[in-house]
């Protein structure tokens, strides 16, 4: 009988899940990641709840990141923050492929800790002696990893799985194709964001993107703007990324009794007149002749003109 383990969208969730299929000691073709409830259940089929627990993602986020690598735990963490609905099978079939291929490897005293006592099925998954570097204190948090920053991965970097490149598996190629999806997004909203100064000082800048991929853009401006207050709000999600001036970012999400939106902000004076330089600008440069609205699309889609000012604003 198959199993199917139901969990919240959350890489807590998914990664919970992805611990209890271990333990489980199901044939893996038996196990299956779904998010959320589905409309249509199995005939002969199991289906199970598991709630998301941080301890459990954090020694599973430990444990992918030393078997598929720093970049092969970045594309997973990546993949989980798209809105597909089977991302978390296609990550969990990566995850037990290259677990499996590590076991069967001459190099498998070198992936698991000596005090690890559990079946082996489960040493890589199943142990609570799993050490993480100095950087990894706080793994995971509400919606993605919250350590996202660049010096969790360059002081000692992790090369990636050979799982990760056999892009003839279908799941290693659709964990490729989400990952790129949105990783693209990120680099596009981290320059199409446009930050306006509140009646507090205060920086907010509202986003929308189709990807869960707030705490991907925080670490960019925190560490560009480190004696800045700012927040960016994903209002899609009612997730709020916080950084105070000089400290250390933090993501609020709407859960936690926020419910804002750009409509209950008030803007500076200042801003308001650098809105109008702005606005002005970007217009009076513009050479009517040389117009080309396919190809200004094809640069800058239209779903990120709603959260910039010179498109908004005339």
């Amino acid at each position: 009988m198959e199993l199917y383990l139901i969990c919240e969208d959350s890489l807590e969730g998914i990664f919970a899940a992805i611990y209890e299929a271990y333990l489980s000691k199901r044939p893996r073709s038996e196990v299956h990641l779904q998010i959320g409830e589905e409309e249509n259940l199995r005939l002969f089929a199991e289906y199970r709840h598991v709630r998301a627990d941080p301890e459990l993602a954090a020694k599973v986020a430990a444990t992918v990141r030393k078997c598929l690598g720093d970049d092969g735990y970045m594309s997973i963490c990546y993949a989980l923050a798209a809105t597909a609905a089977d991302k978390g099978e296609a990550v969990f079939r990566v995850i037990t492929a290259a677990f499996d291929g590590e076991r069967s490897s001459p190099k498998k005293e070198n992936l698991t800790s000596s005090h690890v006592h559990s079946s082996p099925n489960e040493e890589n998954l199943a142990s609570s002696h799993v050490h993480s570097s100095p950087n990894e204190e706080n793994p995971t948090n509400s919606h993605v990893h919250s350590s996202l920053k660049k010096e969790n991965f360059t002081n000692s970097h992790i090369h990636s799985s050979p799982i990760m490149e056999n892009l003839t598996n279908p799941h290693v190629m659709r964990v490729f194709e989400l990952a790129r999806a949105c990783g693209r997004e990120t680099h596009a909203l981290l320059g199409f964001i446009r930050f306006s100064e509140l009646e507090n000082g205060l920086l907010y800048a509202p986003i929308g993107p189709k990807s869960n991929i707030l705490t991907f853009m925080m670490p960019h401006f925190a560490e560009r703007m480190p004696e800045e207050n700012f927040v960016i709000h994903d209002e899609k999600r009612g997730l709020f990324g916080v950084h105070p001036a000089g400290g250390e970012w933090f993501a609020v999400t709407g859960d936690e009794g926020i419910s804002l939106s750009r409509a209950d902000f008030s803007f500076s004076t200042q801003e308001a007149h650098y809105r109008e330089l702005f606005i002005t600008f970007f217009h009076s440069i513009a050479i009517d002749e040389r117009r080309n609205n396919r190809s200004q699309r094809g640069h800058l889609p239209l779903r990120y003109r709603e959260y910039m000012v010179e498109f908004t604003e005339r």
